[in-house]
């Protein structure tokens, strides 16, 4: 795969990123391969395991993102970047998923997905492996989705942002088409279930033409040229693929938006992780609903002192 230009450091940061998931991801997948045909008894068993995991690991994600995001600004922009208000958080970001569930609730999920495949006649073990493919998926956006937040928070600690859709190795096609393209942080960022496009952080004022002369956009056609045949037709459909080598646009085969969405889409997003009374601002709020940092962005609209106020006061960034 033609590789984005991205700067050592950054992709440093992401390839270590993606070790810490990759291990949260083969625990999970341990721990349920040890389930029975009694699900729920089995949930019971190793859903404490797995939640221990993910949380743990959701920890370890965005406490990176908040130190790295910040640091990286001054290497990134063209112009110094204000002084941190404070420090990202990590504890926030853990135990909820980018849609404001639970993290608990969202795990939980593969049992109903097992239910289900049995209720539909699968057999027990076929219906534990569709609940495998669920975890898995569900793990790994889990994990993507708490370190684009920690990346989000992170920039804001320290002003306005704009960010290049970085492609990891295997981007579906999609992706491909959208990478390097350039958004500023109050623009949700748009995702399909496991995806792993991350946010490299770039000066507010560069524009899709200034991230391609820097070299992070992709060619779609040099993309799709450097594939195998099968690769080519795994990721773009057997019918696209044949269109564009045939001379189609691989632009107009394929619908970049089709099946993306934002972690938080159509209106506001709140969690109830977080707003006990031992959180930081469940000790504030009593125990009310918090809203997640996306739609904290979104309320904001570009004013970046009504960004931060809202991150401090959803205990997002502490001092």
């Amino acid at each position: 795969m033609p590789a984005q230009n991205l700067p050592a450091p950054y992709a440093a940061y992401v390839r270590e990123q993606r070790r810490m998931a990759r291990g949260a991801v083969a625990e999970v997948r341990r721990q349920w391969r040890r389930t029975g045909d009694d699900f729920d008894a089995s949930w019971e068993s190793v859903g404490t395991a797995i939640l221990t995991t993910t949380g743990a690991t959701q920890h370890q994600v965005a406490e990176l993102a908040g130190e790295f995001i910040p640091d990286y600004m001054d290497q990134a922009f063209t112009r110094p970047p204000p002084a941190p208000v404070g420090r990202v958080n990590p504890n926030s970001l853990v135990g909820v998923a980018g849609d404001g569930r639970t993290a608990e609730g969202l795990m939980y999920g593969a049992v109903t997905r097992t239910k289900s495949a049995v209720g539909s006649g699968l057999t027990p073990q076929q219906a534990r492996a569709a609940g495998l493919a669920w975890i898995t998926m569900a793990t790994t956006t889990l994990l993507a989705d708490t370190i684009r937040a920690g990346e989000v928070v992170g920039g804001a600690t320290r002003g306005g942002i704009s960010f290049v859709r970085a492609i990891q190795p295997g981007a579906c096609a999609r992706c491909a088409i959208l990478a390097g393209r350039t958004y500023s942080s109050r623009q949700a960022f748009e995702r399909h279930p496991g995806c792993l496009c991350t946010h490299l952080p770039v000066s507010p004022d560069m524009s899709d033409l200034a991230a391609k002369a820097e070299g992070y956009a992709v060619s779609p056609e040099e993309y799709f040229e450097e594939l195998s045949k099968a690769e080519q037709e795994r990721i773009f459909t057997k019918a696209g693929a044949e269109a564009i080598r045939a001379g189609a646009d691989p632009t107009q085969v394929v619908n970049a938006r089709r099946g993306m969405s934002k972690a938080q889409p159509g209106h506001l997003r709140t969690t109830t992780e977080g707003a006990t009374r031992s959180g930081i601002y469940g000790r504030r709020s009593g125990g009310t609903p918090r809203l997640m940092p996306e739609s904290i962005v979104e309320i904001a609209d570009g004013n970046v002192d009504r960004m931060q106020d809202l991150l401090r006061q959803y205990g997002y960034i502490w001092r």
